[in-house]
């Protein structure tokens, strides 16, 4: 097992027995990995364990919402307590301020120790996300990504004035008014028309 977090899968004696006789890398505080592995790689990939393990109260949001994980260029939201950020090698976890309420929902993510479950955005919660102002977890969610979580509220809701209707009860509720009339306006912003071709023949 390449990661070990103490009181997890290691008691904290033998977790300093090994990084002292340099069995163990000590990343930080109760955190450790195999001294033979890769551990940029390791920490990449237990990326979400580490998270929840730092931040058990917090929970995945904007872009680490949809893919469980770190983006490409090694950060992790989460949404949580207070606004933080820390750097493990080269992954940037970034927390920002959680609304007071936020909708959220379980995923199970498998990071090959074994399945785990923590909270996530729910998809109410990651559209209004992605209209914040000045937020590095709104420039996370690329306009692909906007447009995906946008259709699947539609199909939840049945059309676009009940996605935008739902979007707007959940940003009410935590004051997010400015999020909730962005959202509400690309929900009901008018298709996109292109002029037919003409044949100049």
């Amino acid at each position: 097992m390449a990661l070990h977090l103490v009181g997890e899968n290691i008691d904290k004696t033998r977790s300093h027995y090994q990084a002292e006789t340099g069995k163990l890398v000590q990343l930080m505080r109760g955190i450790y990995v195999d001294a033979g592995e890769d551990i940029e790689a390791t920490i990449l990939k237990h990326a979400v364990r580490i998270a929840k393990y730092l931040y058990p109260n917090a929970y995945l949001s904007a872009a680490s919402a949809v893919l469980l994980g770190p983006t490409r260029d090694g950060r992790l939201f989460l949404s949580g307590r207070r606004i933080q950020r820390r750097r493990l090698r080269l992954l940037e976890i970034i927390q920002n301020a959680a609304p007071d309420h936020p909708s959220v929902a379980q995923a199970i993510v498998d990071d090959g120790m074994g399945e785990f479950r923590i909270d996530v955005s729910s998809m109410r919660q990651r559209f209004l996300e992605a209209f914040r102002l000045r937020s590095e977890h709104a420039a996370s969610i690329g306009e692909t990504v906007r447009e995906a979580i946008a259709n699947r509220l539609i199909e939840q809701y049945g059309s676009a004035q009940g996605a935008a209707d739902a979007t707007w009860a959940l940003a009410r509720a935590n004051q997010w008014y400015r999020e909730g009339e962005h959202a509400e306006r690309f929900f009901l912003r008018p298709p996109l028309t292109t002029e037919p071709a003409r044949n100049g023949a």
